[in-house]
């Protein structure tokens, strides 16, 4: 279905949405192209987060040349990552084609899975780049944190990640709900935006390197647990929900590495080292 009709009824709203942002003209043999708003809202996301972390280079001491490299090979990983997660977990794809796992178009695409893809990627870009792992995501996961809160309004566009049953004022109803549904993209959306202005206050502020990473696992993995509680399309292993699971690892994660740091007490370097001065030559007797 391209088209929602969308109400908030306790708040007397009623709009009708199309997943369709734009279709382009069929030209002789190339057949006509549907660009979703799913993609253009990533997009969007993508482009306002590498917009900021460009601005905010110079005074961090990151290089933009290394600020492309990690934001495009996080974009590929984290894409690969989203996938396999949802492939993985989802348990649709047993017996199907390699096509059928690829084609994201048909959707399925899981944000921890994500998440996990962009880190490894940036473990290895920090390597290569000899330039400390915890220094490049302290810079780069406010972003990331930003990019989740406008992304979650394309599952709005495609009608998925709502919730449960509630009569609560702000209750979602939609043929894909048949009845009034908690709007959880809302609530992630809402979390990753106040996650994202916390992230870079802590940056600002923080003298441990690594606080930042800690930061946005403990609290999205907190807010993430709680939200996917009231979701009725979770992704299942046995009994369990596989996000809520690995948003508490995280919660106990970001713990230990928080007692780590603290005692350890990396210092970030941001700033480059002073160059020694000149020594000053010695009066002659």
């Amino acid at each position: 279905m391209d088209k929602w009709n969308i109400e908030f009824p306790n708040m007397g709203i009623h709009f009708e949405l199309s997943k369709v942002a734009l279709q382009t003209p069929a030209l002789g043999p190339i057949p006509s192209i549907s660009i979703y708003w799913y993609a253009v809202i990533i997009g969007l996301g993508i482009i306002l987060g590498l917009f900021l972390a460009l601005r905010a280079a110079n005074k961090y001491f990151i290089s933009k040349d290394l600020i492309f490299d990690t934001a495009l090979f996080g974009l590929i990983a984290g894409i690969v990552g989203a996938r396999l997660y949802y492939v993985v977990f989802s348990g649709e794809f047993v017996g199907k084609g390699f096509f059928d796992i690829i084609n994201i178009r048909s959707g399925g695409l899981a944000i921890y899975g994500g998440v996990i893809g962009a880190l490894i990627s940036t473990i290895i870009i920090a390597k290569i780049n000899k330039i400390s792992f915890l220094k490049l995501i302290d810079f780069f996961i406010p972003y990331l944190a930003l990019g989740q809160a406008i992304g979650r309004w394309g599952n709005f566009f495609n009608q998925e990640a709502f919730g449960s049953f509630t009569t609560l004022p702000w209750a979602m109803k939609s043929e894909a709900t048949t009845t009034t549904v908690h709007p959880t993209f809302l609530y992630e959306s809402l979390l990753c935006l106040a996650l994202f202005f916390l992230l870079i206050w802590i940056r600002r502020n923080t003298h441990i390197r690594g606080m930042v990473l800690v930061a946005y696992l403990s609290v999205y993995g907190i807010g993430r647990a709680l939200i996917e509680g009231l979701r009725t399309d979770s992704l299942m292993f046995y009994d369990f929900r596989v996000s809520q699971v690995l948003g508490l690892v995280c919660v106990v994660l970001s713990l230990a590495a928080f007692i780590f740091l603290y005692k350890k007490g990396k210092v970030e370097e941001y700033l480059p080292e002073p160059e020694p001065e000149p020594e000053k030559e010695k009066d002659s007797e």
